[in-house]
């Protein structure tokens, strides 16, 4: 995984444990979940295209 996809990761989750402590920032820490999933989902897709490129070039 790229460095920077990584620190993102790490940033977004220090971001939502923050606010899972405070009642008043559920909602944010509800969106901050869904941006998470959205970054790894990518990763994956990105994975996935260079496997098949990967598997095409054989």
């Amino acid at each position: 995984m790229d460095p920077r996809i990584s620190l993102l990761l790490h940033h977004l989750t220090a971001a939502k444990r923050l606010a899972e402590k405070d009642p008043r920032h559920g909602m944010v820490a509800y969106l901050l979940e869904l941006a998470i999933i959205e970054v790894e989902e990518e990763c994956e897709r990105q994975n996935s295209n260079q496997t098949d490129r990967s598997d095409d070039a054989v």
